[in-house]
């Protein structure tokens, strides 16, 4: 199966490739603007902003995501939705 989130208002990532990213590589985003992401068994195998989105045929399931926002991949299993208010300052130096 594959899944379409489209018309995001933003796709901010982590703007380095290696995997696991730790320490520097987590500081610098890529932030992209008016975007899809794109899912194919259950991983994301494409993110872009829509103009490069191209016809993707019939058996895709989509999602309208005007108005939201994406982090794909993000992990951090230290974070939990509960807490409340800002949190930049420790993401900050978990990140360092």
């Amino acid at each position: 199966m594959r899944l379409l989130i489209r018309d995001l208002s933003q796709v901010a990532s982590p703007a380095g490739r290696s995997a696991p990213l730790r320490g520097d590589s987590l500081r610098t985003l890529e932030l992209t603007t008016d975007a899809y992401i794109l899912c194919e068994e259950g991983r994301i195998a494409d993110v872009g902003p829509m103009r490069r989105l191209t016809r993707l045929g019939d058996e895709v399931v989509e999602v309208d995501g005007r108005g939201l926002s994406a982090v794909p991949g993000l992990v951090d299993c230290h974070t939990h939705a509960c807490f409340a208010g800002d949190r930049v300052e420790e993401f900050s130096l978990r990140a360092a």
